[in-house]
């Protein structure tokens, strides 16, 4: 077991609102390694980006409630104030946002914003200082004329592009836990290969531990090394990556691995998962996969499942699976 540099235990995050409570986020317990990257897969409206905020502390605090443990180095994240989190967040903890042209701002250029990492959490005061090792960061980012892109502004980059921006920022005061949020959405298939062996070449020379969310099996099968599959705000499979592929035992994982837009033999057709993810106002009794599981038994829909370990690190959370029952179809 190496090092590790977060563990989260018993997470919980709800959203208040003025006609009820919801819940996003039920139990969820994950622990970082450095060096290893954990990844986190499941459809829009799962709980990835929710896990990653509250980690963060970049929710509302009047519209949401975050408790369990966060742990790092011993300190419990979440009884942190914003001072204190400030010293975490950008510097210790980074993290790379969905979508670039958002997360960047559009009015000033790629050099001020890298810089103002630098001012901010490094205490960096001399312009020139800041300058270059924000042309050095781009360098090491594979980003061609780091000296003109500086002065340049986020549209005048591409997509893939400004996400290599993005890395950059997020790399400037040297990590321990990268948190990348679904960061090659929307890019092209050549352009999502280069950032992930860009990721993966900078977290083997940095030595730090990335939490990787997306909704692409795929993606997830190039880079982690452990998978959590979310679904509806709880854990419902976690193995390492090489089991999830080979062995998958929840129904949702399964349905998710054939749902793969993959080359199909003659007549074969696309499988999907019928039906939608639970809004949180409107969640089953039960198992909250149920209404959409073809595996689903008597129990499933009177009880919640509890995340059950049914071989060595292979955590499930499903009665047909945790009961031997493992020759259902997708």
């Amino acid at each position: 077991m190496g090092e590790k540099i977060i563990r989260v235990e018993n997470l919980v995050t709800k959203f208040k609102s003025s006609e009820k409570v919801v819940t996003a986020i039920n139990g969820v317990d994950f622990s970082i390694e450095r060096g290893k990257v954990l990844g986190i897969v499941g459809e829009s409206g799962c709980g990835k980006s929710v896990t990653s905020l509250s980690i963060m502390g970049l929710l509302e605090e009047k519209k949401s409630e975050v408790s369990g443990k966060i742990l790092y180095k011993g300190d419990n994240l979440l009884d942190f104030n914003d001072i204190q989190m400030q010293k975490i967040r950008g510097n210790r903890i980074s993290m790379i946002f969905q979508e670039p042209m958002t997360a960047l701002n559009p009015i000033f250029t790629i050099g001020f914003q890298l810089k103002e990492v630098l001012f901010l959490h490094k205490g960096i005061k001399k312009k020139k200082e800041a300058r270059e090792l924000s042309v050095q960061m781009l360098k090491m980012v594979g980003i061609p004329r780091p000296d003109k892109v500086l002065d340049e502004y986020p549209h005048q980059l591409s997509g893939g592009m400004r996400q290599r921006v993005m890395i950059a920022m997020s790399l400037l005061c040297n990590p321990e836990l990268l948190i990348a949020d679904e960061p090659t959405t929307a890019l092209d298939v050549t352009i999502q290969a280069q950032v992930l062996e860009l990721i993966t070449k900078l977290k083997e020379k940095y030595n730090m531990g990335i939490l990787f969310i997306t909704h692409d099996l795929g993606v997830i099968a190039e880079i982690a090394d452990e998978v959590l599959v979310m679904y509806a705000g709880r854990i419902v499979e976690q193995a390492p990556a090489g089991e999830i592929f080979e062995n998958p035992l929840h129904p949702y994982t399964r349905g998710l691995l054939s749902s793969r837009a993959i080359l199909f033999l003659k007549g074969e057709k696309l499988h999907c998962i019928p039906g939608m993810v639970p809004s949180l106002g409107n969640m089953p009794s039960g198992c909250a996969f149920y209404p959409r599981c073809s595996a689903v038994c008597p129990k499933c829909r009177e009880n919640i499942p509890q995340l059950a370990e049914v071989s060595r690190g292979h955590f499930v959370r499903c009665f047909p699976v945790q009961e031997g029952d493992r020759g259902y179809g997708i």
